[in-house]
């Protein structure tokens, strides 16, 4: 077992020459590799591994309806292992069961069964180089430089005056004080040097 290159594809069969060429290259626990041409041989790959998995999931079944205590312990110990390493591979994301082709009896799973990790090809070196997406901005931010966009803070040009409500009363009441102001004024006549005063005749 180990990594030679030319590889056969795991699903198509084809002939991949380097890994440049791989759209990914598997390696299991026990150093076996596999190498896919294409996304589509990749997902195919994906079902053959499921497979594997269904398969170890049938022997635990039949375990479990035989009602024995210590059921898994009747296994021997490498398909007690296949067991564990389907429960890691179940709990791990991108994780797969390799489909080696390996000696068992008929109660048993005729495969590998470990583990599997994605260690080269195309669709590794895709994930490596794609950016972290950008920052989502809040409504109306702009994308400042430095600490400012971290912050939520905006630019100069984007700032507006608030102003206060009693503010805007009073900005409309000063024409009617001024309008007041000059009727009263109109009531005063000048005679010579002295105003004339409006006399009350109840006075």
């Amino acid at each position: 077992a180990g990594l030679a290159w030319p590889m056969t594809c795991g699903s198509c069969s084809a002939n991949v020459k380097v890994e440049g060429d791989a759209f990914a290259v598997w390696k299991c626990g026990k150093d076996h590799y596999f190498a896919t041409c294409s996304a589509e041989c990749q997902r195919m790959f994906d079902k053959k591994s499921r497979k594997v998995s269904d398969a170890v999931e049938k022997v635990e079944r039949r375990l479990n309806n035989e009602g024995q205590r210590n059921a898994l312990r009747r296994l021997p110990p490498g398909e007690r292992e296949k067991v564990k390493q389907k429960a890691k591979a179940d709990s791990t994301e991108g994780m797969l069961l390799c489909p080696a082709d390996a000696k068992a009896d008929d109660r048993a799973v005729p495969h590998c069964a470990h583990c599997m990790v994605r260690c080269g090809g195309q669709a590794q070196e895709d994930n490596k180089a794609a950016p972290p997406p950008p920052p989502r901005l809040a409504a109306g931010q702009s994308p400042a430089a430095g600490g400012a966009a971290a912050v939520g803070l905006v630019d100069d040009d984007q700032l507006v005056v608030l102003k206060k409500e009693s503010d805007v009363i009073e900005e409309e009441a000063a024409p009617t004080k001024k309008g007041k102001a000059k009727k009263g004024k109109e009531k005063k006549v000048r005679l010579g040097s002295e105003p004339c005063k409006q006399i009350d005749p109840d006075g």
